[in-house]
């Protein structure tokens, strides 16, 4: 769980981003999986910049045959080793998400996930931004990263 970033997406034979409040829309480029296997980032999506760094939110299908508690233990050792500090988690009805901070290439970050298992894969969805600029943009981040839904 070192990889920083997460948002909106829709996992389909069809995917799309919608974003008419900039009036277009876009239908990103799709690997072909017999050319291609998946690899871990789907999507990503940035904020303007602030102080000098794009927030983002990123969704990534992360192969993971285990349950969703298992996820949960395994990030937050993770966390632990990596000296973040938590600010809140929580698991219920299969969805883990874990609201973070801490300290990457000299700089301080928070961070807020999502994650959802699916079959053998579980979706990460994480959002991050300067510690500095999270008043600021992370209510935005976490309404991102929670409107992520699998279908």
């Amino acid at each position: 769980m070192k990889k920083l970033i997460c948002t909106l997406l829709i996992l389909s034979s069809a995917l799309y981003a919608d974003f008419s409040h900039n009036d277009f829309q876009i239908t990103p480029p799709k690997a072909d999986s017999k050319l291609s296997p998946n690899g871990p980032q789907v999507a990503i999506f940035f904020l303007p910049p602030m102080d000098n760094f794009q927030a983002n939110v990123n969704v990534q299908k992360q192969a993971f045959k285990g349950t969703i508690e298992e996820y949960k233990n395994i990030s937050m050792g993770q966390f632990t080793k990596m000296k973040f500090t938590l600010i809140s988690q929580n698991l219920s009805q299969g969805v883990f998400t874990v609201e973070y901070t801490g300290n990457m290439q000299n700089r301080d970050f928070q961070w807020y996930s999502k994650a959802v298992k699916k079959g053998d894969y579980v979706y990460l969805v994480t959002g991050a931004a300067p510690k500095r600029t999270w008043q600021y943009q992370g209510d935005k981040i976490k309404a991102s990263v929670n409107s992520f839904k699998l279908k």
